[in-house]
């Protein structure tokens, strides 16, 4: 094994796993959004990218619509992190968690296959009740995403649940990768793990609650 990837999912300890990876130098190569502790405690915010190449696969893979093919630049520059890493005997840790939101996790697993050949998939998920009500509480009661007088308008949480089921429902039509939006899909452990293990070998995913 060359990596681990975590995939997420959002609101399944991601801050928390990437504060404390970023610190195991020692044992990871760690490779995803560095998190300031400080500034998340006081603002809520303090992500940045340390790593140019992460933050361009990191665009990549969050903007599938737009995708031509892997820059092979990108690609060998990750992969002599990789080998360096495996060099210097510690193992490779990629942590994107917004993965599970991609309206194509089939194409991502292509991606990463190309990219890193042998690896593992760190996949976290979370009881489906406490998930939901947290997306809820957390923005899900506003429209935040609309502009002018709706904006932040207050949301009923039955009518938060019955998009989400209308949003499942039209698979054919748009997909949202915005967790918020679209989460009954975003949240499917299942259909994502049934979509990976074609990939890899389900000893290679592994699932933690």
């Amino acid at each position: 094994m060359t990596a681990i990837i975590h995939i997420g999912s959002s609101k399944a300890a991601s801050t928390s796993i990437q504060s404390y990876f970023q610190t195991l130098s020692d044992d990871f190569a760690y490779f995803g959004i560095n998190i300031d502790m400080q500034k998340f405690k006081i603002q809520g915010l303090g992500h940045s990218f340390l790593d140019e190449d992460c933050q361009k696969l990191t665009y990549v893979l969050n903007n599938l619509d737009r995708y031509k093919g892997l820059d092979p630049q990108l690609r060998q520059n990750i992969q002599k992190k990789v080998k360096l890493a495996q060099d210097q005997n510690k193992i490779f840790f990629y942590s994107c968690e917004s993965i599970c939101e991609s309206p194509s996790l089939y194409l991502v697993m292509e991606i990463f296959r190309e990219i890193f050949n042998d690896f593992k998939i760190l996949y976290i998920v979370r009881n489906q009740f406490d998930i939901i009500s947290s997306l809820y509480r957390f923005e899900g009661h506003k429209s935040s995403h609309l502009i002018g007088k709706q904006k932040f308008k207050y949301v009923s949480f039955s009518d938060f649940f019955d998009q989400a089921v209308f949003n499942d429902k039209r698979r054919g039509g748009h997909k949202s990768n915005y967790w918020i939006h679209d989460y009954i899909r975003i949240y499917n452990h299942y259909q994502n793990i049934d979509i990976i293990s074609k990939f890899i070998s389900e000893e290679n995913i592994l699932v933690f609650p």
